[in-house]
């Protein structure tokens, strides 16, 4: 069993192993349940903060992240709102795989939030990957929901005739049988 000077001590050097995370006053906290750790301290963007979060992730004995490092953002890296909605909307033009128009923004003091309904995880994970990048940036939500629904062309859809000869099967559960392939998930 690992213990929580164990973990403290994984978290630390896997970040003091990652040369892109630079984070002033880094305080690792844990203790409030096993493998629960706070990371605090002060970083100049976004990415790092995201990065820090991540990094922290992959120690062993880690199960959450409780991410509470500040951005602290330069006067030459400050940015209105306006600019960064404008950057933001860029980005987003530049993602061929995503329907621009499924996806809102909305920038409050710096902080992008995302909603809107997407059909594929990696559509999230993209706008993510290159919006967290922008900045000026202070924080990121991206609370997009992910609607998979299948059509009956998909490769994974289930055709009639294959939904018949699953019926004969003796062990069929009949119930899954006739969920429709289609749901939001958060």
């Amino acid at each position: 069993m690992t213990t929580d000077s164990q973990i403290r001590s994984n978290v630390l050097e896997e970040i003091a192993w990652n040369p892109c995370v630079h984070i002033r006053n880094l305080s690792v906290v844990t203790g409030q349940d096993k493998g629960v750790v706070t990371l605090n301290g002060n970083v100049d963007d976004y990415d790092q903060k995201w990065l820090a979060g991540e990094t922290a992730g992959r120690a062993f004995g880690v199960a959450i992240v409780q991410n509470e490092i500040e951005v602290c953002l330069t006067e030459a890296s400050s940015r209105t709102d306006s600019e960064i909605a404008q950057s933001v909307s860029h980005a987003l033009a530049w993602l061929r795989h995503i329907p621009n128009a499924n996806v809102q923004v909305s920038v409050v003091s710096g902080r992008i939030y995302l909603t809107g309904i997407l059909r594929w995880e990696f559509q999230k994970q993209a706008v993510t990957r290159s919006l967290r990048t922008l900045s000026g940036i202070r924080d990121l939500s991206n609370e997009i929901s992910i609607s998979l629904q299948l059509e009956p062309t998909h490769p994974y859809a289930i055709s009639s005739q294959e939904s018949f000869a699953l019926q004969r099967l003796p062990h069929a559960n009949l119930e899954l049988l006739t969920k429709p392939a289609t749901g939001i998930f958060p």
